[in-house]
């Protein structure tokens, strides 16, 4: 039996379609049609300037 990691401990590139499935539920993100892009996790991922989001809290 493989025991699969967290979304939270795996790089960007290592998620797979149930991770961001977890993702979304953990997040209560809900879409509708099938050629959405993928939420953001985090600022550092999204490459944004560092301090950038700190205006939209």
């Amino acid at each position: 039996m493989r025991v699969d990691r967290h979304w939270t401990d795996k790089k960007l590139e290592e998620m797979t379609e149930r991770d961001w499935r977890i993702f979304r539920e953990d997040f209560n993100i809900s879409y509708k049609g099938s050629r959405i892009p993928r939420p953001m996790r985090s600022w550092v991922e999204y490459g944004a300037a560092q301090g950038c989001g700190e205006g939209w809290l």
